[in-house]
């Protein structure tokens, strides 16, 4: 899911929220616009609560793991959920917490 997320991302085909939901769409054999449709106004810090798109699409896809998902995020970008934070830090693109999100998505799938 991780470079499926990240390379839709990258060709703008989605926003970040859009783009995670995209390749658990594709992984679990749904349609991708479909399942990225809930995700269209998520995108540029306007997810609930302000979190990271990627992020907020990863926990409503995987509800029964948020705190997990959350907490392994977090590790990835020092410490931060939310998009206004994470921006300004430039520790991570957007980009890459598309593939981050992504990424813990799909472990804990694995597991």
């Amino acid at each position: 899911m991780k470079e499926f997320a990240a390379k839709y991302h990258a060709e703008h085909l989605g926003n970040c929220a859009e783009s995670v939901a995209a390749a658990w769409a594709e992984a679990h054999g749904k349609n991708i616009d479909d399942v990225k449709a809930q995700f269209k106004a998520c995108g540029a810090g306007r997810a609930e609560a302000g979190y990271c798109g990627a992020l907020y699409a990863a926990m409503t896809l995987h509800p029964e793991s948020r705190d997990e998902i959350v907490t392994k995020f977090k590790l990835a970008t020092g410490g931060f959920a939310l998009c206004r934070e994470i921006r300004p830090a430039k520790r991570l693109s957007c980009n890459e917490c598309v593939a981050t999100a992504a990424g813990i998505l799909d472990s804990l799938e694995k597991a």
